[in-house]
């Protein structure tokens, strides 16, 4: 097996980059969170920053021959700065049309851009992440998001 010299797959390094912004996001907000509140999600972060640097390691930085330059040509470029874009439009929208619909709008509007082709198995399973979220993070959780108010009802 021949080692080529490793090369950036700039493609490949979109999903990291999100769950970076994310996490780091995460921890400014609770800075001022008490150790006791905060020690799970400092073990959570620790073992997702092993799996994240093994995904870079892995995929971002690879040493095949053949590496796609495909976010370069076309619109390759606009669609990465999109997605990068997508978090912080998601973020900024959130108090004004409520976590449960900004969660949706941005799952699909992600899963589109990354290349998902069917609108029934993007939505089904951006509907089923954002039930899942809602659940846990709003019923059980009883975490104070933003919701949307309709009348009687909140989502």
């Amino acid at each position: 097996m021949r080692k080529g010299k490793k090369r950036f797959r700039p493609g490949e390094a979109i999903i990291p980059g999100i769950s970076l912004i994310f996490g780091i996001w995460y921890f400014i907000q609770t800075r001022d969170a008490s150790l006791t509140a905060i020690k799970w999600p400092y073990i959570i972060a620790a073992l997702s920053g092993i799996l994240w640097l093994g995904v870079v390691f892995f995929f971002v930085f690879t040493s095949r021959e053949t590496v796609s330059v495909e976010p370069f040509q076309k619109n390759g470029m606009s669609k990465i700065i999109l997605i990068f874009l997508a978090p912080v439009i998601y973020i900024w929208i959130m108090p004004y049309i409520g976590f449960g619909i900004a969660s949706f709008l941005f799952l699909m509007i992600l899963f589109r851009l990354l290349g998902g082709r069917s609108w029934i198995r993007n939505g089904g399973a951006a509907l089923s992440i954002t039930l899942f979220l809602y659940v846990s993070m709003i019923l059980l959780m009883k975490m104070s998001l933003p919701r949307l108010i309709i009348g009687p009802f909140q989502i």
